[in-house]
């Protein structure tokens, strides 16, 4: 979504949106980084079982891009990193549009 959402709209409902979208492609979620030059993260959402860990389970270091992602995403659970990029998300990377 190359969208910049306001916070508002950024809510546990638009988490669960995401997070359906993310376990029906591969697990995870692309957003925008500057961590490294590709200019991405990739957030594995493999752990996340049930739609309340989007507000509740923070992701681990070595769910960011295989451990060599950002450390801003670190400990912060989907709700709060959607916050962070404001909704800028891609299931794919031939989806990355921001």
């Amino acid at each position: 979504m190359s969208k910049k959402f306001d916070d508002s709209e950024i809510n546990k409902e638009f988490a669960v949106y995401v997070w359906n979208g993310a376990k029906s492609f591969a697990e995870g979620i692309y957003v925008p980084s500057d961590a490294h030059p590709c200019g991405w993260d990739f957030i594995s959402l493999e752990y996340y079982e049930v739609e309340d860990d989007v507000e509740e389970q923070p992701i681990e270091s070595y769910e960011i891009s295989n451990g060599y992602g950002s450390e801003e995403f670190a400990d912060c659970t989907l709700l709060e990193i959607l916050k962070k990029v404001h909704g800028q998300v891609a299931f794919e990377k031939s989806q990355i549009d921001w």
